[in-house]
């Protein structure tokens, strides 16, 4: 989906920000891609997860980002994943409610797809060992995701409320 010039509002000069200014660009220039380097998406992953459990997993930020171009203004949308792997939608969603206080949702669908312990020998042993699971699927990785990257976000929004005074950039005093 990509807006029409005319449904575009103001220019990248009338950014309050840098980062507003390079989005609106981003916005105006991207058109119908969003792309960043994969080893950016893979070194994200693995510090969450402690393992390179993934070779190409999407990036969180192009993700964030393409929700927002998606749903502009709409802090309560539903976002839905039908092919979830590793869960970057999921993150990506927990995120922007965590930047502005959003209440979006997130519908994601990965099959307990069945992780080769030949072809993928991180990812089954991430599954088997450290997570301890009889079967080593994607939807485990799936959901270990969720969880690891939920505690970090409410860790950060913790840690923000606390060197605030108790509270967060979206809270009105």
């Amino acid at each position: 989906i990509r807006p029409l010039p005319q449904e575009l509002e103001g220019t990248p000069e009338d950014a309050d920000t840098e980062d507003e200014a390079d989005d609106e660009l981003a916005t105006q220039v991207r058109g119908s891609y969003f792309y960043k380097q994969s080893q950016v998406s893979v070194r994200h992953l693995r510090e969450l997860l402690g393992k390179k459990v993934f070779n190409n997993p999407k990036d969180v930020d192009e993700v964030a980002r393409l929700l927002s171009y998606a749903s502009p203004g709409d802090s309560s949308a539903i976002a839905l994943d039908f092919f979830a792997g590793s869960g970057t939608t999921g993150e990506a969603v927990m995120r922007l409610n965590a930047e502005d206080g959003g209440n979006r949702r997130f519908i994601l669908v990965q099959i307990p797809q069945p992780i080769d312990p030949k072809k993928q020998k991180e990812a089954h042993r991430f599954v088997t060992q450290t997570l301890g699971r009889p079967e080593a699927t994607i939807f485990e990785i799936t959901a270990e995701r969720l969880r690891r990257a939920g505690a970090k976000l409410q860790a950060e929004q913790a840690a923000k409320a606390q060197a605030s005074g108790g509270l967060l950039p979206t809270d009105t005093p």
